[in-house]
């Protein structure tokens, strides 16, 4: 694993290897190939509070994970598996943008800090539905197994499904066009599992 005398950002620069996409669990829906992913860059953030600050895809597609040294070192080394469960979800959600970058002018898509203020603005950005879908089906499918089970327990969904649904489930209405948006997501990525 990680040796805690090693600089943050030349410890998580080697973890490149096909070990550790594998402990990630970065694995193709269709193919189930292990998806290596380039272009990962780990940057130093102010925030003492938070061992991850922020992670976002720029403008020439590249993942950036903004991070407060000390705490994240300190989690990092202290529980490997929250880093390994984090580590999944932020590249699973920043795939999907990269994925639409591929396909819509980079110009076109609002500012990634245009909302986050506001989680109900931020939470119905399509990009951002699009990208959450992603993270709750994954979610699901490493706890329930089988897309037949995650669909009968999407059929009623409840509080504590996962930490994802919860913020929509949060801050919108059940019914409501944004919910109906991220089950039309949620479903067409689940189609990709079986």
């Amino acid at each position: 694993m990680i040796e805690k005398s090693c600089s943050l950002l030349s410890c998580l620069t080697s973890l490149s290897t096909g070990d550790f996409w594998y402990l990630v669990g970065l694995i193709h829906p269709a193919s189930r190939k292990i998806m290596p992913v380039k272009n990962i860059y780990f940057k130093i953030g102010n925030d003492k509070n938070k061992p991850i600050i922020d992670a976002y895809t720029d403008k020439n597609k590249n993942i950036n994970i903004v991070v407060s040294e000390d705490v994240f070192f300190d989690k990092v080394y202290n529980d490997w598996q929250w880093f390994i469960k984090q580590f999944r979800r932020i590249l699973n959600h920043e795939l999907v943008h990269r994925h639409q970058y591929n396909r819509v002018d980079f110009s076109r898509i609002k500012p990634r800090y245009q909302n986050l203020s506001n989680p109900e603005q931020y939470l119905s950005n399509k990009h951002e539905i699009m990208a959450y879908a992603n993270n709750i089906v994954n979610d699901l499918m490493r706890k329930e197994g089988t897309p037949e089970k995650v669909l009968k327990l999407l059929q009623r969904p409840t509080m504590g499904m996962t930490k994802d649904i919860d913020r929509y489930f949060i801050n919108f209405e059940l019914g409501s066009k944004v919910i109906n948006q991220l089950y039309k997501y949620m479903y067409e990525y689940l189609t990709k599992w079986e």
